[in-house]
């Protein structure tokens, strides 16, 4: 099974070549955000931007709340004193389609 895990865009390494730095759980590595659609804009604009990697690819854009969710969770799988809830992400993911239509 293979899992993408939350990182936060946080640097620009090599434009020409989508190469962008991340950070996740507090380790910094680089990623290739090729197949972040971003146009003509400047890979620039998704500093900041929270994305899901896999194997070194920044493959989509979350939202911070969906990042941070998938963060909780994944820290409560590694916590044996803590109860899993997932019904709150389930929720905040449901209100987020209807709001996106």
């Amino acid at each position: 099974m293979c899992l993408a895990l939350p990182a936060k865009i946080v640097a620009v390494v090599d434009a020409a070549q989508y190469l962008v730095m991340v950070e996740c759980n507090g380790n910094r590595l680089q990623a290739n955000a090729a197949t972040l659609q971003t146009g003509a804009k400047p890979l620039e604009m998704l500093l900041g931007e929270w994305v899901l990697l896999h194997q070194g690819f920044a493959m989509q854009r979350i939202s911070s709340s969906d990042a941070l969710s998938i963060l909780d969770a994944l820290k409560a799988l590694t916590d044996p004193e803590k109860v899993l809830d997932v019904s709150e992400f389930s929720q905040r993911q449901l209100a987020d389609k209807e709001l996106t239509g």
